[in-house]
């Protein structure tokens, strides 16, 4: 009894299901509405010819190319200079004693630094940033600090 009275629903949800896409379908559009547009038809696929092969001379009545000939040996590009070693360990020992000096106060590493000649001086601040710089440099003494922000200029200053 239950199979019979679920079926019926069922056949009643379909037929009222479809009878309305057929009213929609068959049904005129009230004036005012717009057009549903029609689905999208896709482009028929593009068919190539199949690819001819061109007749090829007989060895004898060819002429040769470029491509017939041997290649060349391959000539290296002479290697690129890579950075000094030197200069590399110098940067990295520079990164160093300036994370030490940013970690201490301006006055006591400036004390440091004022001991130090300008070039290990300028290593050592290129690798700080601009407020660690001028932090520094305004607790070095004034001609100290001057020739040291000269040397910055000179070449090529990054902080």
């Amino acid at each position: 009894m239950k199979e019979i009275l679920v079926l019926g629903i069922v056949a009643l949800l379909a037929s009222v299901g479809g009878g309305t896409w057929y009213a929609v379908l068959v049904a005129p559009s009230p004036p005012g509405a717009s057009p549903v547009p029609a689905p999208a038809r896709l482009p028929a696929p593009v068919v190539k010819p199949p690819a001819q092969e061109k007749p090829r001379l007989p060895d004898s009545a060819r002429v040769p190319s470029k491509s017939d000939s041997t290649p060349a040996p391959a000539v290296s590009p002479p290697p690129a200079p890579g950075p000094d070693p030197a200069l590399a360990g110098q940067v990295e020992r520079a990164k160093a004693v300036g994370k030490i000096l940013a970690g201490m106060k301006p006055k006591e590493a400036a004390d440091i630094l004022n001991r130090m000649p300008d070039d290990e001086v300028e290593r050592i601040v290129r690798q700080l940033n601009a407020k660690q710089v001028a932090a520094l440099l305004t607790a070095l003494p004034d001609d100290r600090a001057a020739s040291l922000s000269r040397r910055l200029l000179e070449t090529g200053a990054r902080p």
